[in-house]
């Protein structure tokens, strides 16, 4: 009897794991709700500004994992920012590289008329980026990606 609630348990767990692996574009997404934002803050090893708006987040992994986020700021609230990451402020370049991993940047990367651009690779297993969107005097877009594992 002990056997056969085994069985039945274990196949219960494995129909779970399908029906999540199936469940669409989502189906790796990790918890970064852009509603929460604390939720990026935290998986991405970053401190957020006090003062920040249009906030919008994506995390997902499976072998590794990316946390990606879109957010606008004040010009003075980049270098504390830049700060809680592992990217060296003094290192940020006006130059964009061929590739660029931060994928919410495709959306408008063509509408830039200033950025500013900077990496870190710590090691193998953890990797940022960050591109600033700095058209605007008054309020800059950063795109922070964090690929890890």
């Amino acid at each position: 009897m002990t056997a056969i609630a085994i069985v039945v348990i274990g196949y219960l767990g494995l129909v779970f794991l399908l029906v999540k692996a199936f469940e669409g574009p989502n189906m790796f997404s990790n918890g970064c709700d852009p509603q929460t934002p604390q939720s990026f803050a935290s998986m991405a090893r970053v401190t957020l500004p006090d003062k920040f708006s249009d906030f919008d987040s994506y995390c997902w992994g499976m072998h590794g994992w990316s946390a990606e986020a879109r957010f606008e700021i004040d010009p003075d609230d980049l270098e504390p920012f830049v700060a809680s990451t592992s990217i060296d402020f003094t290192q940020l370049s006006a130059e964009l590289p061929q590739r660029v991993n931060a994928s919410y940047i495709h959306q408008s990367k063509g509408m830039m008329k200033s950025f500013l651009y900077g990496f870190a690779e710590s090691s193998m297993d953890w990797y940022e980026e960050i591109v600033v969107d700095t058209s605007r005097p008054d309020r800059w877009v950063v795109y922070f990606v964090v690929l890890a594992g």
